[in-house]
């Protein structure tokens, strides 16, 4: 895997400098940008050392995005912004801060002004610990087998109960269907940014996922 001894993501990769890791797996890494614009602003990287989009493996491209997208879906899920944003810079008039490609994924507030350029600014550390904490604690994964129906589960954490939240979607079926069908069950559920949340009945347990999978359509 190809490495540059100057480059601070690759320190951060080998475990020189410490960071607030969100994921990994073996070709990227997730962790949070410490000049956040917003809370909840994070960086995705490849392992290996690519300057930019001109230098990247098409492979390396590729689990990058798909790092960036489970990403995002754990900070909306966290934090529900209003918006999101995935950016990726190239070069210095297109503000590259580092010479090593990476994906910022960056949730959005109404009236935040917001430019494409910015300027970096220390964010507070503990804060943004605190929200790494959060982001990370979610667990995104495709349940495989007949029993799962094909649905992704992720189980944010509860802010008052402090439980793990069954929440799920499934690709090509909207989530208002899911309700309706559902609530012919007598199954609340509500649908929030393209998932449908099961709390307060279900939590994350293995006999509660079980349980609320069976119930789907």
């Amino acid at each position: 895997m190809s490495s540059d001894p100057d480059c601070i993501f690759c320190k951060i990769v080998a475990g020189e400098i410490p960071c607030f890791k969100l994921y990994e797996d073996a070709a990227t890494l997730a962790f949070m940008d410490i000049n956040p614009v917003n809370d909840g602003h994070a960086l995705i990287i490849p392992k290996a050392h690519y300057a930019d989009v001109f230098a990247v493996s098409g492979d390396a491209l590729a689990a990058t995005a798909a790092m960036a997208k489970k990403v995002a879906a754990a900070v909306q899920a966290a934090l529900e912004p209003a918006g999101m944003n995935l950016l990726q810079c190239n070069g210095e008039a297109a503000n590259q801060s580092v010479m090593h490609f990476h994906v910022h994924v960056i949730p959005r507030r109404i009236g935040d002004d917001l430019g494409m350029n910015w300027e970096l600014e220390p964010g507070d550390m503990d804060a943004i610990g605190r929200i790494a904490e959060r982001i990370h604690g979610l667990s995104s994964q495709i349940v495989e087998g007949s029993s799962a129906k094909g649905y992704e589960i992720m189980t944010p954490r509860d802010e008052q109960s402090g439980s793990g939240i069954v929440c799920i979607r499934k690709q090509g079926l909207d989530s208002v269907a899911i309700v309706r069908e559902l609530a012919e069950k007598n199954v609340v559920v509500a649908p929030r940014f393209g998932w449908v949340r099961a709390a307060p009945h279900f939590y994350a347990n293995e006999d509660d996922i079980a349980r609320f999978v069976e119930l789907l359509p």
